[in-house]
């Protein structure tokens, strides 16, 4: 089957992203979506859980959804977009590989990847950093472009899913693969948007609105309605960070900074303003806004966070992922399963036992330590291991 992979969060998944999928179809027997874990890319918690999203993929058209394993889908974008290119490729069976962008663009996309990993970039960005030590990556990254390459350009490399587009052409290239990019326009409301427009909304604005009780089903595909439905009654709809407020602040308050500095994103004395937040802060919220600054930004500061209550350091994403493991699957993903299993680069997991032991067991370890945090984040928490415990989904129809 000649197949095309997305790589995803789907948290939620809405029209905009059946969209995607819809154009992944048109010049694809079949598609794969790379799916993250629980925890997603921005240090926040998926606002339901994978077991249910891959479902909700398999209902919005994909045959087969694999995980961005922790800690890859809650890394910065250029480790989430390097484990996700790396794990399509690995399966052996993805031709092509779409993403979304504020571009549309390859051809377009491709030139900026190329200037951003040139000598005379690279030069620039550390001359900036050099200079002004108060700016973080992004800022110094668009004033090093802004200065060689004219506004335009620095402001292309700074729409979110541009950064990620951008990031996915450059793991591929690095791989060498044989996969064929494509890129889709990103259509409708941008990422912090409170508001919809017409047809497409942002996963932001569908959080928003399940968290306030709204009526989503304006925004997501008719057929993924019963899921969502069936998502609320079972009280795993609506996960949050701030249902482990307490949590957090104890930990960072009864923690010593100097045990924190190996963590992933603990940098720069990072350990001892969490530390010293926590003590001050009431609620997580506070504590937030507090430990951000111009150089630490939100989103940093919720996957330093993280890292820290699970014991994910830096070194950890060094290395890609060990193994994939299968979600959901429709019997075309059955299928494109077993071809996998013949020539895959990592094993393939479908169960909890299929792990075994080595480097895949640290695996395991994390995904365990992810999922016990994030089951007490649910409307109504979870025994720790439910949701690891459950097996590849099956789409019978």
């Amino acid at each position: 089957m000649k197949t095309t992979a997305i790589i995803c969060e789907f948290n939620p998944l809405h029209a905009g992203h059946e969209y995607a999928i819809s154009c992944a179809k048109k010049d694809s027997d079949a598609v794969i979506a790379v799916m993250s874990s629980d925890i997603v890319q921005r240090g926040e918690l998926a606002i339901m859980p994978a077991v249910l999203r891959s479902r909700l993929a398999l209902a919005a058209g994909c045959d087969l959804v694999l995980e961005l394993p922790a800690p890859y889908s809650f890394g910065s974008a250029e480790y989430f977009a390097g484990a996700g290119v790396y794990t399509t490729n690995a399966t052996g069976v993805c031709d092509s590989l779409l993403f979304g962008s504020e571009s549309g663009y390859i051809r377009e996309l491709e030139s900026i990847s190329a200037y951003l990993r040139s000598d005379e970039f690279n030069q620039k960005l550390l001359s900036v950093r050099d200079s002004e030590h108060s700016a973080g990556y992004m800022q110094a990254r668009y004033k090093a472009a802004e200065m060689l390459y004219g506004k335009d350009v620095a402001d292309k490399i700074s729409m979110p899913n541009n950064i990620l587009a951008l990031e996915y052409i450059k793991a591929a290239e690095m791989l060498s693969s044989n996969m064929k990019l494509k890129t889709v326009r990103r259509e409708g409301s941008g990422y912090n948007d409170t508001v919809s427009d017409t047809g497409f909304v942002s996963a932001g604005f569908l959080r928003k609105a399940i968290t306030s009780g709204g009526d989503i089903s304006p925004y997501v595909p008719k057929s993924c309605i019963g899921i969502y439905k069936e998502a609320m009654q079972m009280d795993m709809l609506g996960a949050s960070l701030d249902r482990l407020g307490s949590a957090v602040l104890s930990y960072f308050r009864l923690a010593d900074p100097e045990n924190l500095s190996d963590y992933a994103e603990i940098c720069d004395g990072l350990e001892y303003r969490l530390c010293s937040c926590a003590h001050k802060a009431r609620d997580l919220d506070e504590f937030f806004a507090l430990a951000a600054t111009k150089k630490y930004t939100n989103a940093r500061i919720r996957r330093a966070v993280l890292s820290c209550m699970l014991g994910v350091r830096e070194t950890d994403f060094k290395t890609m992922p060990f193994c994939v493991r299968a979600l959901a699957a429709n019997e075309k993903g059955l299928e494109l399963l077993k071809r996998m299993k013949e020539v895959s680069k990592i094993p393939v997991i479908t169960n909890v036992a299929g792990y075994g032991e080595g480097r895949a067991s640290e695996a395991k370890e994390l995904a365990i330590r992810v999922d016990s945090l994030y089951s007490l984040a649910l409307p109504k928490p979870l025994p720790s291991g439910e949701l690891f415990k459950q097996g590849i989904f099956i789409d019978k129809k």
